[in-house]
């Protein structure tokens, strides 16, 4: 019996607490809307026709060019092509031909090669025009080095050699490349000459290299002279700096041993004879 008023007692308690909690509501919290400024949008600014200007060079500023190279010059817009012609300059002074191959592509032929090593300025002065008329911003200087002289680097034997083997080929290489790459230099100029002349052929090992293999070998004991081809013109049209050339004298023929030795008996009667001075065998007369 108390167990059960016990009981009521606690669902009564539990009663009155949910009666208390569902009449209890939480205030509602309250959100004030974000306020969102207004962006301030600046009224758009006219800043008229783009002015014109140089982008880009063939070749790039800094770099060597051919003798004969030409320069192409490309603008951001179609000029007015007098007034870039009459603004471009050069030291040493341009002495060539304009050509258009667009209305924004300038390219200059010199009329004689670029002196060789030399440096080569070009200034494009800022008269040069659009077609629209504006004229360009600054100024412009290009510096480009024109490709050095063809000059001979090694040769084989070096000068003044003496006791060179009579079969040794011979070689010149030079500084530049002289022929195109490819596997057949048959019609390619020869490298050098020799004096006095000699049989044998020669080739181009490389793009730069002349070798020549005489056959018969040399005369013994015989100097020669070498001279470089003066035609010879590099692949990017440079000449000769100077018409070089080297000497070197072969081995002079000399008794170094024969066979059979001396007082050797027993020799067969059709035995060979020796002489290494001319490496040949020969019968006994």
């Amino acid at each position: 019996m108390d167990g059960m008023k016990k009981m009521v007692a606690r669902l009564g308690v539990l009663l009155i607490l949910g009666l208390l909690l569902g009449g209890c509501s939480l205030p509602a919290l309250e959100q004030s809307p974000t306020e969102i400024s207004a962006v301030e949008v600046l009224p758009a600014k006219s800043v008229g026709p783009l002015a014109p200007a140089l982008v880009e060079t063939t070749p790039l500023p800094g770099s060597r060019i051919p003798v004969s190279g030409e320069i192409t010059f490309y603008f951001n817009q179609p000029m007015e092509k007098s007034s870039v012609e009459s603004a471009l300059q050069g030291a040493p002074a341009l002495n060539g031909a304009f050509r258009w191959t667009d209305d924004a592509t300038l390219v200059f032929s010199p009329a004689q090669p670029w002196p060789q090593n030399q440096d080569l300025t070009i200034h494009l002065a800022a008269t040069a025009r659009s077609s629209e008329g504006l004229s360009m911003d600054e100024n412009v200087d290009l510096i480009y080095t024109a490709a050095d002289y063809l000059r001979l680097t090694q040769s084989l034997p070096e000068s003044e050699t003496a006791e060179v083997n009579p079969g040794a080929a011979i070689v010149a290489s030079f500084n530049q490349p002289v022929v195109a790459l490819g596997p057949d230099t048959a019609d390619s100029p020869a490298g050098f000459s020799l004096e006095p002349a000699a049989g044998g052929h020669g080739e181009w090992l490389n793009t730069s290299t002349y070798i020549f293999y005489p056959d018969p070998a040399l005369s013994g004991g015989q100097t020669y002279q070498v001279t470089v081809n003066p035609a010879l013109k590099s692949t990017n049209g440079s000449a000769l700096d100077a018409v070089d050339g080297w000497s070197f004298t072969t081995l002079q023929p000399g008794y170094v041993g024969y066979s059979p030795d001396v007082g050797a008996q027993h020799v067969r009667l059709d035995a060979r004879s020796w002489c290494s001075s001319t490496r040949r065998w020969t019968r006994p007369v």
